[in-house]
C-alpha cells in the first residue's frame, strides 16, 4: 500500500494538480527531474512527448495535442516556443462541473479547480 492509498482521495486530487504543474515545468526546462517518489507513476513524460510531437488527437475527455504547435510570433524562438506550449497546456486543462459521461469525476474536478 503506497502513501496515496493511505491518505485517500484528497491527496489524489492534489496529486493531479501537482502533475499539471510538473508537466508545465517540464515544458519550460530541458533538464527536468521529478524529485517526489510518489509522482514517478504520473505520465509526465508521456504528456510532454505528446505536446512536443503535437500530432495526437484523443477522444474526450482527452486532449487535441495538435494545438500545441507554436505559431505566430512564438514560432522560431526556442524560449517563446516553450512559453507557448506551457501556457497552452495550462489554459487547455478542463475542469468539468458536470459530465453525463463521467459523473463520478465531476466533484473531484471541481475540488481540483478550487485547489489551483
Amino acid at each position: 500500500m503506497n502513501t496515496y492509498d493511505k491518505i485517500g482521495l484528497n491527496v489524489k486530487k492534489g496529486r493531479h494538480n501537482v502533475s499539471v504543474f510538473v508537466t508545465s515545468d517540464a515544458l519550460l526546462h530541458v533538464f527536468h527531474v521529478v524529485h517526489d517518489d510518489m509522482l514517478k507513476d504520473i505520465e509526465i513524460t508521456e504528456y510532454v512527448q505528446k505536446i512536443l510531437n503535437h500530432s495526437v488527437v484523443e477522444f474526450y475527455p482527452g486532449d487535441d495535442y495538435t494545438q500545441y504547435e507554436p505559431r505566430g510570433h512564438y514560432e522560431g524562438d526556442p524560449t517563446l516556443e516553450k512559453y507557448f506550449r506551457c501556457m497552452k497546456w495550462l489554459s487547455r486543462h478542463i475542469f468539468r462541473i458536470e459530465d453525463k459521461h463521467f459523473p463520478e469525476d465531476s466533484h473531484i474536478e471541481m475540488i481540483q479547480a478550487v485547489m489551483i
